[in-house]
């Protein structure tokens, strides 16, 4: 295998292990919920609809996903929360955090969750993601 060869299957697995150009995880995965990844975008929605936020995690860095405040329980509930290994066998791969809330009645608040190492004390997260949730009828 010439050079060129060699340096472009070496760019096209990296590109495709790193999470390049993946904006948001399949819907499919999450039962049909629509899925946001972005925290600048608003998740809209109805009371009795399903919504799923998804972000990239990494525990095996020692880093996770929590809540880094409280949200209006009368307005939305948690379903589920689950983590998704990556497809590709490389160790020490991220994967991708799921969290599945449910609208439960019109109104606003918002999901503010931080990527920490819980033993690390006074040490501020390394990200923050604060998703505004507005609910309708």
């Amino acid at each position: 295998m010439n050079l060129v060869k060699q340096v472009i299957l070496v760019a096209a697995v990296l590109a495709a292990t790193s999470g390049a150009g993946r904006s948001r995880p399949s819907p499919t995965v999450m039962n049909q919920t629509p899925v946001y990844t972005d925290p600048a975008e608003a998740i809209e929605t109805e009371a009795g609809d399903e919504f799923t936020i998804a972000l990239d995690s990494n525990p095996t860095t020692g880093y996770s996903w929590d809540f880094a405040g409280e949200y209006d329980g009368e307005v939305i509930e948690l379903v589920d929360t689950r983590f998704q290994p990556p497809e590709t066998r490389l160790k020490g791969a991220g994967g991708t955090q799921f969290w599945t809330f449910r609208a439960l009645k019109p109104g606003r608040t918002e999901i503010a969750l931080k990527y920490f190492r819980s033993w690390e004390k006074g040490v501020p997260p390394a990200r923050e993601a604060v998703f505004a949730v507005i609910c309708g009828e």
